[in-house]
């Protein structure tokens, strides 16, 4: 096996969230003793191939809480730090997640809006080029415990969430990082977020 496809395998192992869908017949992650501690490469020590997650300078660094996570961290809130704070999770997946519409279907579930893939705005779905990587990026405020009649969604409280899902053509893995937290915290690092995906 080559470096460049060893270190692929190495980084897409080493994290899930354990929220997208898994592919069928396989484990969340594909490859045995995936939640094992695995040491993540720094930016510098990757192949122009893979992407680079460097955060931006106000975001903290946490342990992942889960074991098989690639990189999460913490994100002040629109106040500053500690209030209102939100997190950003990254996560890979070496054999795919099911397809790019299928994940964009259970995040727009999971924001409790009534919504199909085909009824998102421009605003709401995205998408970008970076160094290669193609990527997706879904912006929903999520449905208040009311209801929320702009979007349709009958009185189901939701989650709002940015969420960004990256591919690479000829790579089966796939990558993708999530913006959760109170709204005010996701409006407010909508920017910090767009640049850590620029510096893919």
């Amino acid at each position: 096996m080559k470096k460049s496809a060893a270190l692929l395998v190495l980084a897409l192992a080493a994290s899930c969230t354990g929220d997208p869908v898994a592919p069928a017949g396989s484990a969340a992650t594909g490859v045995p003793g995936a939640a094992e501690p695995v040491h993540v490469a720094s930016p510098a020590e990757l192949p122009a191939e893979l992407p680079r997650f460097i955060p931006d300078d106000g975001w903290k660094t946490v342990a992942p809480s889960k074991g098989m996570r690639l990189h999460q961290y913490e994100v002040p809130g629109a106040a500053g730090a500690g209030s209102g704070a939100g997190e950003v999770v990254v996560a890979a997946w070496p054999q795919g997640v099911g397809g790019l519409e299928a994940n964009l279907s259970r995040w727009i579930r999971q924001s409790g809006m009534s919504l199909s893939v085909e009824q998102l705005s421009s605003e709401q779905l995205s998408r970008r080029s970076v160094r290669g990587f193609e990527v997706s990026i879904l912006r929903l405020e999520g449905a208040s415990d009311a209801g929320d009649a702009a979007s349709g969604a009958h009185g189901a409280a939701g989650q709002p969430l940015t969420v960004a899902y990256i591919e690479k053509p000829g790579y089966p893995g796939v990558w993708t990082v999530k913006l959760t937290g109170p709204i005010e915290a996701i409006q407010a690092q909508g920017a910090a977020f767009d640049a850590f995906l620029d510096r893919l």
